[in-house]
């Protein structure tokens, strides 16, 4: 499974860069895009985002108890801007599937090659720092440069 956070797909727009295949994202991240589409007057590629929860399999239930967990947890974030919600979407998310490697996707979906291996894509050092803490090396964090030589023509 592959993830794209803010800055990943802030990248990917500043850069004009064309994604040719589907990436997970969170539900948190789908309201950051609308933003990051007005501030840099340009479009998204929506085509290629898959929102986490369209995946029948995935644990919403446990999802959200692990983001409750890490927003009580996490400082440097805002309810009421909205600030680092992208942030604590993303942690809870590697929580999840880490907690959940071995049973993700348990039914067949168009994505379902994407079990065993996570990646998330993210040029935001704090949050990467964060990951780490949380999940350990259990899931792979590229920074978006690596989009390029990996999964993206541009």
């Amino acid at each position: 499974m592959k993830i794209l956070d803010t800055s990943a797909l802030n990248y990917v727009m500043k850069n004009n860069i064309v994604i040719d295949e589907n990436f997970f994202v969170t539900p948190d991240i789908l309201e950051e895009i609308f933003t990051l589409e007005i501030a840099l007057n340009k479009s998204a590629p929506l085509t290629y985002l898959i929102n986490i929860f369209e995946d029948e399999s995935f644990h919403k239930t446990q999802y959200l108890n692990n983001y409750y967990l890490i927003l009580n947890s996490v400082g440097g974030k805002s309810i009421y801007t909205m600030r680092g919600m992208g942030d604590v979407s993303l942690l809870a998310l590697a929580k999840t599937l880490v907690e959940n490697k071995s049973v993700l996707p348990t039914v067949e979906l168009p994505f379902s090659e994407y079990k065993e291996k996570h990646t998330i894509y993210s040029g935001d050092d704090a949050l990467r720092k964060r990951l780490i803490k949380i999940v350990g090396i259990e899931i792979e964090i590229l920074p978006p440069v690596s989009l390029i030589s990996e999964t993206i023509v541009s």
